[in-house]
Parts: structure tokens; C-alpha cells; sequence
């Protein structure tokens, strides 16, 4: 009798148990950690070392400079009466290089020096200029006249020392043998002029914009 009860016993506490087991919470999985997504390095401007690429530059190279002497155009005339009144009312300015510009409008009537008196016997050619041309090295001031389209100058003088670069100094001098005497012509538009030299070779010039 006494072993019935204690089975009763047992089975009602059991039942007990497993009925408080099924009112349980059930326990939530714990959330997987995300796996951290990795930047990728770029590896361009450094090597394995970490010191950075040399970078590479690039060094201009100047252009060289055109040649001022050429051959004469075809279609070109020795300077008229109205061409000349157009190349002293203007400045003048190569197509070899913009910055050798000859200032004959700038130019101004010139009694001439008691040197330049004795070089003529007194006798100062009409219509005598002080002109200052810039053969692009140094700037250069000489005495100007005109024998019909024949230009001529004398007393030459400089009026800057600076320093150039060979080629420019060499092209500068080039320049200057175009200005000691020289025949003017014409093409037939009248917008080019050109100073030719007693060799035949001319060189080439455009009314200046300054």
C-alpha cells in the first residue's frame, strides 16, 4: 500500500514538471557576428617596401628658332611712293620672330650729331630719322634715310646690354644686316613688307599690333 502511494506520488510530480516545461521561453539563437569586409590597398603609387614611385616628368624642349633670311616671294614689287608713306607711318614687326620689331612709326626727324655732319661734309641727307629697332637681343638706335625705296642707316648705337642666348644673339645679328641697307618691297596686298638685302635674301615683316 505504501509502494502505490509513493508511484502516485512520483507520477504527479512528474506530470507537474512536465507540464511547467512546456510554458518555458525558448531561447533565440544569438545573432552570427557579420564578417568585416576588407579595403583593398592600392599598391600604384608605392612597392612592397612602402617608399612611393618616383614620378616621372616631362621637360619641354624649346622650338628653334626660324631662320629670318628667305628667298623673295613671287608677286612682290619694289615699295611705291604710297607703300613708303605706309612703312614710315607704321611699326613693323618679323614673321620670324614677333618680338624683333622695327619702330618706324615711333620714329622722329633727327637734325643729326656733329659725327654724323662729318661724315656727310655737313651735308645731312634729307629726311633723316633717329629710328630704334629691337632686333630681339638688344635694342639697337641708329640714323635712318630713304633714297627713293633704298633705306640707309648710319651712328649706330645700342641702347640696352643684356645678356642673350647664342641662337637668339645670332639671329638678333641676322636681323641687323637687314637694317644697315636694304631695298624695300611690296607684296601686292600691301600687307607685307620686305627688306632685301644686297645678297638677294629678304626678310619678312607685318605691321605691328603694339
Amino acid at each position: 500500500m505504501i509502494f502505490k502511494l509513493f508511484a502516485l506520488i512520483v507520477a504527479a510530480v512528474t506530470g507537474l514538471l512536465g507540464l511547467l516545461g512546456m510554458h518555458q521561453p525558448v531561447p533565440k539563437p544569438l545573432p552570427t557576428p557579420s564578417t568585416p569586409t576588407s579595403t583593398p590597398t592600392s599598391t600604384a603609387s608605392s612597392d612592397s617596401t612602402g617608399v612611393p614611385a618616383p614620378s616621372t616628368s616631362v621637360t619641354a624642349v624649346p622650338e628653334p628658332l626660324r631662320p629670318v633670311a628667305m628667298d623673295m616671294p613671287a608677286g612682290t614689287h619694289p615699295a611705291t611712293k604710297a607703300d613708303m608713306s605706309k612703312f614710315l607711318s607704321h611699326n613693323w614687326a618679323s614673321t620670324a620672330n614677333k618680338y624683333a620689331v622695327i619702330y618706324m612709326g615711333k620714329s622722329q626727324p633727327f637734325d643729326g650729331t656733329e659725327e654724323i655732319k662729318k661724315e656727310f661734309n655737313g651735308n645731312v641727307p634729307e629726311g633723316l630719322r633717329m629710328l630704334t629697332y629691337d632686333p630681339t637681343c638688344n635694342a639697337v638706335q641708329t640714323a635712318v634715310w630713304f633714297d627713293g625705296n633704298t633705306m640707309r642707316t648710319t651712328a649706330w648705337g645700342m641702347q640696352t646690354l643684356r645678356g642673350c642666348q647664342i641662337d637668339v644673339e645670332k639671329q638678333s645679328e641676322e636681323f641687323q644686316t637687314f637694317m644697315k641697307q636694304s631695298d624695300i618691297y611690296f607684296n601686292a596686298a600691301g600687307d607685307r613688307a620686305y627688306l632685301k638685302r644686297t645678297d638677294g635674301k629678304v626678310s619678312e615683316w607685318i605691321i605691328a599690333t603694339n
